[in-house]
């Protein structure tokens, strides 16, 4: 009798791990990537070659190029994410965590500006968003997980590619404005924008981000 009931334990056990191989391919390859300091983690090996695909994903490859990075910390020790400096402009933000997509942020015609987190609002918001999504990661689906690591798993094997985003589309599509969003102007806060504004001891006040950004929308052609 114990000998039967060991055999059945054996045999579901092999049932079981073949489903999981058939599930889910490739995990093992996965875990190369993801073996720093918890499971999760991309080192900034991996971030670079996927800010690298990420280029040539977009055609952009002959035209900029990764010319610096910096890592943005959660705390002490813990790696929230990297951002890659382009030249001649722009920049490319690599999630470090493989429950997130790959490519976080990139922009092709800004600069990061600054690196200290008390002068740069873009990098503030980066970092929150970033850290509220990770405190919630729990809540997502396994599926929208697993996706996200098959995601990691392509890029960084140099897998199917050309498959990666067969479903993703983005309006306006790529190349098709000089700014890639729909408001072809590219306008900041200073001259000549801030031409009439008051003076603030030596300096001309800024225009302000409502002024500027109601203009935007006022400049807008529709069909």
């Amino acid at each position: 009798m114990k000998k039967s009931i060991l055999i059945i334990g054996l045999f579901f056990s092999i049932i079981l791990l073949l489903t999981l191989v058939i599930i889910h391919p490739g995990l093992s390859e996965k875990t190369v990537f993801f073996n720093d300091y918890n499971q999760y983690h991309i080192n900034i090996d991996s971030a670079l070659k996927i800010a690298s695909i990420k280029l040539f994903e977009l055609g952009k490859s002959d035209r900029f190029y990764i010319i610096s990075y910096k890592e943005i910390y959660a705390n002490d020790k813990d790696v929230l994410f990297y951002i890659f400096g382009l030249d001649p402009q722009g920049f490319i933000v690599v999630s470090s965590d493989s429950r997130l997509p790959p490519v976080l942020f990139y922009s092709f015609t800004s600069q990061m500006i600054s690196d200290d987190l008390d002068k740069n609002i873009l990098l503030n918001i980066i970092k929150l968003d970033v850290e509220y999504r990770l405190k919630n990661i729990e809540y997502l689906p396994s599926g929208i997980i697993y996706q996200r690591q098959k995601q990691w798993d392509i890029l960084l094997t140099e897998k199917q590619i050309n498959l990666l985003d067969a479903d993703f589309e983005q309006w306006p599509p790529e190349g098709t404005t000089q700014t890639g969003g729909w408001v072809e102007t590219l306008w900041h806060q200073k001259s000549p924008f801030n031409n009439f504004c008051p003076m603030d001891g030596d300096d001309r006040s800024v225009a302000g981000c409502p002024s500027i950004g109601s203009d935007y929308k006022l400049s807008r052609k529709h069909p």
